[in-house]
């Protein structure tokens, strides 16, 4: 899976993704995270969420192992 935009620069995030672009990711693994869904997840875990423009953006490692953990204690 790639990132569908340009990676932009921000500062304190090594690998950015926007919370619009993880939704689109996360809907193609067949277990789908609605935005407000991953917002709470982001704000439980204390990640770093940095806004840019009109986007947010946060680490997409970070936001892979929230999701790993979420879907594994939601299908267990």
């Amino acid at each position: 899976m790639a990132i569908t935009s340009a990676i932009p620069h921000i500062a304190g995030i090594p690998d950015p993704v926007s919370l619009d672009e993880a939704v689109a990711l996360f809907q193609r693994t067949g277990h789908p995270a609605p935005k407000s869904t991953l917002e709470g997840w982001i704000s439980q875990a204390g990640v770093t969420k940095v806004r840019s423009g009109k986007h947010s953006y946060v680490s997409f490692t970070a936001l892979l192992e929230i999701h790993a953990v979420k879907i594994r204690a939601r299908d267990a």
